[in-house]
């Protein structure tokens, strides 16, 4: 979803995408409490998935354009503390919720939180924030108004190319250990399956930290001696 995404971020309100990426990931969270068989749980665990993998990239640009340069990575760092905060908080909660009241309630309760923000989405004002020099979306043609061409995605990947492989045999395996620690638990440990969910607060919580000193850091190193470090 990401792709596609950004691609929208530059030619659609970013309000309403948004407002429909939180929308879309909250109703078929809700939906998942009343799933009944794999494939069906399966099925709304993808539109969660590109629901909210839509969200970032449009995100990423609108505030890009309330932040000059040299103050986006510490905005940016600070709204990182949302993303991790939630998903810290979120398995406490939803084990707390799942041994009380069983997994369906679990989805249920913790998606009213984030339908009950769509609203606000639709609320905000792109125009209030945007930096003069930014003040002009841009079209979708392949010529801009100077008479110079929009890079291809092959162009903009190129330069990259490395740090994006990195982060992607990066991600392999922190997504891979992560997702299967609780399982490891319960099968390897004996942990029952609410407290096995509840420690992957313990790995999400560091994103508290590293989004906003990530960020500063960005605006003192640079962007790209702040990824070499972090990769180190």
């Amino acid at each position: 979803a990401n792709l596609p995404a950004g691609w929208l971020a530059d030619r659609l309100s970013l309000r309403w995408m948004m407002g429909a990426s939180m929308g879309g990931t909250t109703l078929a969270t809700l939906a998942i409490g009343a799933a009944v068989g794999f494939w069906p749980l399966l099925a709304l665990v993808t539109v969660t998935a590109i629901s909210s993998g839509s969200y970032h990239p449009v995100a990423t640009s609108f505030l890009s354009s309330y932040f000059r340069a040299g103050q986006r990575g510490r905005a940016l760092g600070f709204h990182l503390i949302g993303g991790s905060l939630g998903t810290t908080v979120a398995p406490l909660l939803g084990g707390v919720i799942a041994e009380l009241l069983g997994w369906r309630y679990a989805f249920v309760f913790l998606a009213i939180p984030g339908l009950a923000s769509v609203p606000f989405y639709f609320r905000l004002r792109l125009d209030r924030g945007q930096l003069p020099e930014e003040a002009a979306r841009p079209i979708a043609s392949t010529t801009s108004a100077t008479g110079s061409t929009t890079p291809s995605l092959v162009q903009s990947l190129r330069p990259i190319a490395l740090i994006f492989s990195l982060f992607t045999a990066m991600q392999l395996i922190t997504v891979g250990v992560t997702s299967l620690l609780p399982v490891f638990l319960v099968d390897e440990r004996l942990v029952a399956p609410a407290a096995a969910a509840m420690m992957l607060a313990l790995i999400r919580g560091g994103g508290m930290p590293g989004g906003p000193l990530g960020g500063w850091v960005s605006d003192r190193l640079g962007r790209k001696g702040t990824v070499v470090l972090s990769l180190v």
